[in-house]
């Protein structure tokens, strides 16, 4: 029997079914590159629009502090008066002339020296008193330090109101201080209280020999400190505090230095109770500071510009001792100041 050999058609394959599909993703890909491109050129023309913001850092100009200006010597061009007989001398603007300058006698008795001087607003007389004994002559308390000396000011303003008699009105203003037995009287007229040149006048004043009576001095070292004090005073060092004791050779005056303020106030039942300021040089630096006084003692505390506070009390009593001196205080005050003057502050 013959077969037949039935063949099945082969289904014939359709290269074009798909190409739909490519088409399609053509176009998608042509509308999103238009869309980039659009988008782009709106960003370009944007930022020309918007002003540009510099990146560029602003330059601070660096700001330049002054320097410190260094305080002119204004007695630096004046001329110098000497004494070598009585170991002074002094300052005096160099356009003032000197109109008097002699030996002073009374019943033939040499009593002192008188110095005038006039000119650039300058009537002066000095006048040294070489037996001075008398402190009622001493017209004010009111005192100052001035260059090495503690001087006592004297202002007199009439106004006018002069006695009949009395010659021609004039503002006194008076300078005294004094040294062993011996006063200096500064007398200026027809300046005010403050007057500047008086000032610089009294500030220069000083004895020959004053720089050599600390020489034989003995010097005292502390931690922070150092000073100088007379051969004939105690120092004693304390645990209290750290301070140190400075007492005089009578036992009635003391200068105590301490970290801090030393637990020592002043009481009186006195009726002469006096408080003053006074100025007081320690360290290369000026203090105003309260004076207090009655009839028996004298009273200072005041605290010093350093890094540990000291504090600088000195008067009559205790803690030196029961004894208590006013007359003592006042003879001694001089040396306080120059013991005083002499400190050196280490920090």
């Amino acid at each position: 029997m013959d077969q037949t050999n039935t063949q099945t058609p082969e289904t014939p394959t359709n290269t074009h079914a798909h190409q739909p599909t490519n088409h399609l993703k053509l176009i998608l890909l042509l509308i999103l590159v238009a869309v980039l491109s659009s988008l782009g050129t709106y960003y370009v023309l944007q930022s020309k629009s918007q002003p540009q913001i510099s990146t560029v850092p602003t330059l601070v100009p660096t700001q330049t502090l002054p320097s410190p200006i260094a305080t002119a010597d204004e007695t630096a061009n004046w001329k110098v008066f000497n004494d070598d007989k009585y170991q002074f001398s002094f300052k005096y603007p160099s356009e003032a002339v000197i109109i008097g300058n002699f030996d002073n006698y009374s019943n033939n008795k040499l009593i002192g020296k008188v110095v005038s001087m006039k000119g650039a607003n300058l009537d002066l007389t000095m006048s040294l008193d070489l037996n001075f004994t008398d402190e009622s002559i001493l017209k004010t308390n009111e005192k100052v330090a001035l260059g090495n000396s503690l001087w006592y000011i004297f202002f007199d303003d009439p106004k006018g109101n002069c006695p009949p008699g009395l010659g021609p009105c004039v503002r006194i203003l008076q300078y005294q201080t004094k040294k062993n037995n011996k006063l200096v009287t500064f007398t200026f007229r027809e300046v005010t209280k403050d007057d500047k040149i008086a000032q610089n006048i009294i500030s220069s004043f000083k004895f020959s020999d004053q720089t050599g009576e600390t020489a034989n001095w003995k010097v005292f070292n502390h931690n922070d400190y150092s000073f100088k004090y007379p051969v004939d005073w105690i120092v004693n060092k304390l645990d209290y505090l750290n301070s140190t004791r400075l007492t005089n050779s009578n036992k009635t005056l003391t200068i105590t230095v301490s970290e801090g303020q030393y637990p020592y106030g002043f009481s009186s039942s006195s009726t002469n109770l006096k408080i003053q300021y006074i100025t007081v040089k320690v360290g290369g630096k000026s203090y105003q500071v309260k004076e207090i006084t009655d009839d028996t003692g004298a009273f200072v505390d005041f605290k010093i510009d350093t890094v540990k506070k000291h504090h600088i009390l000195y008067g009559t009593g205790y803690p030196a001792s029961e004894k208590s001196s006013l007359s003592d205080y006042n003879n001694t005050k001089e040396i306080i100041f120059k013991i005083l003057s002499t400190f050196k502050f280490l920090q």
